[in-house]
C-alpha cells in the first residue's frame, strides 16, 4: 500500500510537471532533473515491494530459496540506485547553479 501511494504521488507530480512545462517556474526548475528525481524516488520506494515479501525459511537447496535470495539482494540495489539517481540530479542542479553564479 505504501509503494502504491508513492507511485501515485510520483505519477501526479510527473503529470503536473508535464501540464505546466511551459511555465517559467517549471522551466527554471529544469524538468529533466525533476524527472530524474521522480524516477529515483520511485525506484527507492520500489524497495518496499521486496521488503514486504516473506522468505518462508526454506532449505538452502530449493528453487524458492534461490528466489528469496534474489529478492533479498534486490533491496539494497533498489534503494542505493534510487538514491544515487535522486542525489545525482540534485547535485547536478546545485553544481549548475554554482557555475552560473561563479561565471566571470
Amino acid at each position: 500500500a505504501c509503494f502504491v501511494i508513492c507511485a501515485i504521488s510520483v505519477l501526479i507530480c510527473g503529470i503536473w510537471r508535464h501540464v505546466h512545462r511551459r511555465h517559467i517556474v517549471v522551466r527554471a526548475a529544469q524538468p529533466f532533473f525533476l524527472d530524474m528525481i521522480a524516477g529515483g524516488v520511485l525506484m527507492t520506494s520500489a524497495t518496499l515491494i521486496p521488503l514486504s515479501m516473506e522468505d518462508g525459511g526454506e532449505a538452502a537447496d530449493t528453487p524458492s530459496h534461490a528466489w528469496s535470495v534474489g529478492v533479498c539482494m534486490s533491496i539494497p540495489w533498489l534503494a542505493f540506485v534510487g538514491f544515487t539517481i535522486s542525489f545525482s540530479a540534485l547535485f547536478s542542479k546545485t553544481w549548475r547553479i554554482n557555475r552560473i553564479f561563479k561565471a566571470k
